[in-house]
């Protein structure tokens, strides 16, 4: 109801009057129902219905996720976004016979060893006792009804999710990077064990940049694989000494990497501006493909992706005068900060 009209601000004419009288039998409904929630979606402007219970629960998935993130992310492999991984990445030296390839789990959600996350959030107890108050069993318990009692329908017929984590909750992107960062503990110390050396290694999830010996690749993904049964990791090699990974397309240039913003959706649909949707989120469009496309790409090559943004934007009916003063901007502002916060960095360590 919210998400078209706020009546407060409506004059009071009899064109309007069933503006009123609408919002008044929804707010006797929902009084004579207290089974229902009525609150404001976590993304989008929107007002969202659903049963109390269905909402605790969504609570409770959110509270545990939250206790768990303080353990996680935190090794040097972690990378939190496509941002961070393409600064990163600039400054990267790749050893003469080295090549770049990407190791992806299949179906990771699905295969996550379930009762491996309990052993190994139980190593960790102690460090997450700074962040709750709840003894273990009872937040192992919690855990295991947010995990373990995912239910869906198909074809009229209700099924229980038997293995993995559920899609869609909070808290399963959390477990699953629990379990990829001890696999890539595992995996890595054991390969250097047996002096198979990876040169660079950095993850998102569950898909995994590399740079290593070309003649180790398959060595290096038997070792992934070894660690656990149920996750089995498949492997892309660069293709012309380039690799798509994330949002991007890497390209080797002798011992550096080059990179370019890679849009998933290139001739794809996004965000119509001929759609009702509110003028912010066609303008919040606009700014996130222009940001991509400028961070996320060198300097000598952001023409290139200007020109693929336009592209999109235009395939989506976005007014061209709009398109050019948008970019203007967004161009003027980044740079601005970009070159702030390099002289920023060179104060600091001229400093120290």
């Amino acid at each position: 109801m919210s998400n078209y009209v706020n009546y407060q601000r409506q004059p009071m004419t009899k064109e309007n009057e069933w503006i009123l009288k609408d919002v008044l039998k929804s707010r006797k409904f929902l009084k004579e129902h207290p089974e229902l929630y009525v609150t404001k979606a976590d993304k989008g402007n929107k007002t969202v219905v659903l049963a109390a219970s269905e909402y605790r629960e969504k609570m409770a998935e959110m509270f545990l996720a939250n206790i768990l993130g303080s353990i996680v992310g935190k090794t040097q492999y972690h990378v939190k976004n496509s941002f961070e991984f393409a600064e990163e990445i600039s400054t990267v030296v790749i050893p003469e016979g080295s090549i770049i390839y990407s190791l992806d789990v299949v179906s990771l959600y699905t295969n996550v060893p379930v009762e491996k996350v309990y052993e190994l959030v139980e190593e960790k107890w102690e460090q997450l006792q700074e962040c709750t108050t709840i003894p273990w069993e009872s937040f192992k318990h919690a855990m295991k009804t947010v995990l373990e009692a995912s239910f869906f329908q198909y074809e009229g017929k209700f099924y229980s999710q038997t293995a993995g984590v559920p899609m869609g909750s909070p808290l399963s992107p959390v477990v699953a990077n629990i379990i990829m960062e001890k696999v890539e503990q595992e995996a890595i110390t054991k390969l250097e064990e047996n002096n198979i050396t990876i040169s660079y290694y950095r993850r998102y999830v569950d898909d995994c940049f590399v740079v290593g010996r070309r003649e180790e690749v398959e060595k290096v993904v038997e070792q992934f694989n070894a660690v656990d049964e149920k996750l089995n990791f498949t492997v892309e090699q660069e293709t012309n000494e380039s690799l798509r990974f994330l949002d991007l397309t890497l390209s080797r240039e002798g011992e550096r990497i080059r990179k370019i913003w890679f849009p998933k959706k290139r001739d794809g649909r996004y965000l119509d501006y001929n759609s009702e949707s509110p003028h912010t989120h066609k303008m919040n469009t606009m700014i996130a493909l222009i940001d991509r496309a400028l961070k996320l790409t060198d300097v000598e090559r952001r023409e290139e992706s200007i020109r693929m943004v336009k592209h999109i934007l235009r395939n989506n009916n976005y007014p061209e005068n709009l398109i050019q003063r948008t970019i203007k901007r967004r161009v003027h502002l980044i740079y601005n900060t970009l070159d702030n916060e390099r002289e920023n960095g060179e104060q600091k360590s001229s400093t120290e």
